[in-house]
């Protein structure tokens, strides 16, 4: 529940700050997110029995998750720092 409430706050937020996202085009993060969907999907290929391929896939994709996930924060930073930080 608290992962909804804060995607919620989240929402409610940039449609304050006038940012409401159009749901018929998708954010960018969102086709970045399709793209890495198949890089971590790719090494399930390799297998070829299904039920070989459903533990594959889960055991490629959810330990990982914490991964991309704690890059994403300092590339952020970096990113700000770049754009925003005119040595103020």
């Amino acid at each position: 529940m608290g992962d909804r409430r804060s995607r919620a706050n989240a929402t409610a937020a940039q449609r304050r700050l006038g940012h409401a996202r159009d749901t018929a085009h998708p954010p960018p993060y969102a086709r970045h997110a399709e793209q890495l969907a198949v890089v971590d999907l790719d090494p399930v290929e390799e297998f070829e029995a299904a039920e070989e391929r459903r533990g594959a896939a889960a055991a490629f994709t959810v330990p990982y998750e914490p991964g991309p996930l704690s890059l994403r924060r300092p590339a952020e930073a970096e990113e700000s720092n770049r754009r925003f930080d005119a040595g103020d």
